[in-house]
């Protein structure tokens, strides 16, 4: 039997088969424990990734002695045995502490607590009709145009599958800023929707395609069915998949969409281009350009959000703002222009307060951070 540091492991390394991930993943959002120890594991990672690009002080090169072990059981993750992997997340621990907690914090002025997002949405039904689905307390809920929904407090709605002679009418789950949903499709399929995101999709699929649309920032864990391809539509774009794990972001701020793909094969078309990706690829369309290209990612920098986690590797502050700005619900200006396209490179939870996530980067950055009610200033130390 597999250890949890073992499932870990092979999580990370994309390894577990897709009935593997789904009970792991199950684990991951109900278990506090193996969330916790999943955070450590993904924060050890960051760390040697920060190492192998920080060269010039003697404390890094200091610090990379110390662990060029750990570096390369890193490497070789798939084969590390259980007591390796919690050795090194003793290690890390270690070193958190000189990385994470210099002397001097820098400050982080707040007027007040912005506290993180939290589970909450509504469903717009065919007839116009509103429902918040946060704090609903009924076990299913029956509509006016017939359909069955049951409601699950930890995996959210799941449709019920109807019978073939049923009306179909189109549903929307939209989530707003400072917020975040999970639900089940009528075929199975489960879809995690971010903040200022948006989900339109029938009670009941028919025809040779499974058709849905979407906008904003989504996860999909698409049931298989050969004959029945899956497909997402996102402005002009369209992602057409049999069964698999992807991850969707069509924000329209970003100026470009990302479509990254975990697990399976999904084709990317938008206009005459189109792309086949093979899991651990992206499709990046810049909305500007209309250039269509595919890159090689590590795909937990793009799906962490699904676990809990905001997960960074030299990215611009600009775009961590944006991101910070959608789950917190925030505005933030820029004072010091100079760090618009500042990298950082970190981890964190999602359920974190944003000075606690602002006080992080203010740290390794030379940022200073001033919130006064829902808006944030950037500015020099």
């Amino acid at each position: 039997m597999k250890t949890i540091y073992e499932w870990i492991a092979d999580y990370s390394a994309g390894t577990l088969t897709e009935p593997e991930a789904k009970v792991f993943r199950d684990r991951l959002e109900n278990d506090g424990e193996v969330k916790r120890l999943f955070t450590d594991v993904r924060q050890m990672e960051t760390v040697l990734k920060m190492l192998e690009v920080e060269t010039s002080a003697e404390a890094w090169e200091r610090l990379q002695k110390a662990l060029s072990g750990m570096r390369n059981r890193r490497r070789r993750i798939r084969r590390t045995i259980a007591a390796g992997i919690a050795a090194a997340i003793v290690l890390f621990l270690g070193v958190g502490v000189i990385l994470w907690r210099p002397i001097g914090l820098p400050p982080v002025v707040a007027t007040g607590e912005i506290t993180p997002g939290t589970t909450k949405a509504t469903l717009l039904l065919a007839d116009g009709e509103a429902i918040a689905l946060d704090g609903l307390l009924t076990d299913s809920i029956t509509v006016s145009d017939g359909t069955v929904i049951v409601h699950d407090t930890l995996s959210g709605l799941q449709y019920r599958q109807q019978e073939e002679d049923t009306v179909v009418h189109y549903h929307t789950i939209r989530v707003p800023r400072g917020g975040e949903y999970r639900f089940r499709l009528p075929d199975g399929s489960q879809v995690w929707i971010n903040s200022a995101s948006e989900l339109r999709f029938p009670t009941r699929f028919t025809g040779r395609e499974r058709v849905v649309y979407a906008s904003g920032e989504l996860y999909f864990d698409v049931q298989a069915d050969a004959e029945h391809p899956f497909v997402v539509e996102a402005g002009d774009s369209r992602v057409t998949v049999l069964g698999t794990a992807f991850n969707l972001n069509t924000y329209p701020e970003e100026q470009q969409v990302l479509t990254t793909l975990v697990r399976g094969a999904v084709e990317f078309r938008h206009g005459n281009a189109s792309v086949r990706l093979k899991p651990g690829q992206q499709a990046v369309l810049d909305v500007r350009t209309q250039q269509l290209d595919t890159r090689q990612v590590d795909v937990s920098l793009y799906t962490s959000w699904v676990n809990g986690i905001f997960e960074y590797e030299r990215m611009p502050l600009a775009d961590i703002m944006r991101q910070l700005a959608r789950w917190y619900d925030i505005g933030f200006i820029f004072e010091a222009a100079e760090f618009h396209d500042h990298p950082f490179t970190g981890i964190a939870r999602r359920d974190q307060t944003l000075d606690e996530i602002l006080g992080m980067i203010a740290k390794t950055t030379g940022v200073a951070f001033e919130i006064s009610g829902k808006t944030v200033l950037i500015k020099k130390q």
